[in-house]
Parts: C-alpha cells; sequence; structure tokens
C-alpha cells in the first residue's frame, strides 16, 4: 500500500534525504545511520506524506508537490500545489493554489475523476528555483 509512504525534505541541506528513516507514533522523525544505530532527528526537516494516488506518469503523488491539472474542458491546465486539508473534519488531500479557488477538501479527487494530474515540481525546488 503506497498510502502510507513518507518523504522528507532537509531544510539546511535543500534535498530530500535518501538515508532511511522512522517516524514514531509522537511524530519524532529519526534517522537509521547503521544496523542497531538511529539517531533522532533535530529541526529543519519537512515530512510529507504521500496521497496514495498516482499521476499522469505513474508517479506516487506527495503533499508539497506542484502539480498541472486539467480536465476535458479546459483549454490551459491549471497548476496547484498538494496539500493536506483538514477543515471541517474532513481529512483529504486537496489542491491549493494562488486565487479564491476552493474545492472544499475535494479538488484532487474531481481531477482524478474527470481530468489528469501531472507533477510538475515540488514547493521546495520552485522557491529554490525562483530565488
Amino acid at each position: 500500500m503506497d498510502r502510507f509512504k513518507f518523504r522528507v525534505w532537509n531544510e539546511q541541506q535543500k534535498k530530500y534525504v535518501k538515508t532511511p528513516f522512522l517516524l514514531g507514533m509522537n511524530g519524532k522523525l529519526s534517522f537509521v545511520l547503521r544496523f542497531n544505530h538511529i539517531c533522532e532527528a533535530g529541526d529543519g526537516y519537512i515530512i510529507e506524506q504521500c496521497t496514495g494516488l498516482k499521476s499522469l506518469q505513474g508517479k506516487l503523488i506527495y503533499e508539497g508537490d506542484v502539480v498541472s491539472c486539467k480536465n476535458q474542458d479546459d483549454i490551459e491546465p491549471e497548476i496547484y500545489e498538494i496539500v493536506y486539508c483538514d477543515e471541517h473534519n474532513y481529512p483529504a488531500f486537496d489542491l491549493k493554489d494562488s486565487s479564491t479557488h476552493d474545492f472544499g477538501c475535494n479538488g484532487l479527487s474531481y481531477y482524478l475523476g474527470c481530468g489528469t494530474i501531472e507533477i510538475i515540481g515540488n514547493i521546495h525546488e520552485e522557491k529554490k528555483a525562483g530565488e
């Protein structure tokens, strides 16, 4: 099951962590440095959860991904960020953009049902590219 996969962004090194990691029930992040040696991570890491869904390219979609979405009525694709939405006691992954467009926590489901979603980056690399 892909729904409970995570990835970790290292803010200091500006890249995703390749080292195996553990995420405790308390939300604390630890790294597995070698067999039987675990080191608790400090601050400066962002944990992003997999949605369990796949893009048009067959890649897993994670919280923090930047995606291009298009349905059959759109002339141009819309650009969104994947976010975790827990408003109104309705926990789900949703789409966020810079406008006031509100999908009511159903945007990701909408495009998966009647359109296409393509991963074009992530929020960290987008920020880095714009510096």
